[in-house]
């Protein structure tokens, strides 16, 4: 038996043994939807975003217009949207018609 003097036994710490240390693993607490990049209704390319800003974690909406919102239950099932290619009528091409210069001094 070992006898420990009284100065010992006042300053001594003792550090817990690996049986009693508990390693916890630190998670977020809740996760977030991404609202993927659209084509809005105008044809303009709205970007992704992240919901992860306040309690509106979830990608809510429609289609061609989306937001951030609170409720599980209104998100949007991103899969069925058919809107993330440019729309043909966007892809229109420019043709620049020569319109001659007439002047009229009267």
């Amino acid at each position: 038996m070992v006898r420990l003097s009284e100065s010992e036994l006042n300053c001594t710490t003792v550090a817990p043994s690996a049986s009693t240390q508990r390693i916890t693993q630190v998670r977020p607490a809740l996760t977030h939807d991404t609202c993927l990049g659209y084509y809005d209704v105008s044809g303009q390319f709205d970007k992704e975003f992240e919901c992860n800003n306040t309690d509106h974690r979830y990608c809510c909406g429609s289609c061609y217009l989306r937001f951030c919102c609170q409720f599980k239950g209104n998100r949007l099932d991103q899969r069925t949207c058919k809107n993330y290619h440019k729309p043909d009528w966007v892809k229109t091409r420019y043709r620049a018609k020569h319109t001659p210069f007439i002047s009229v001094f009267g």
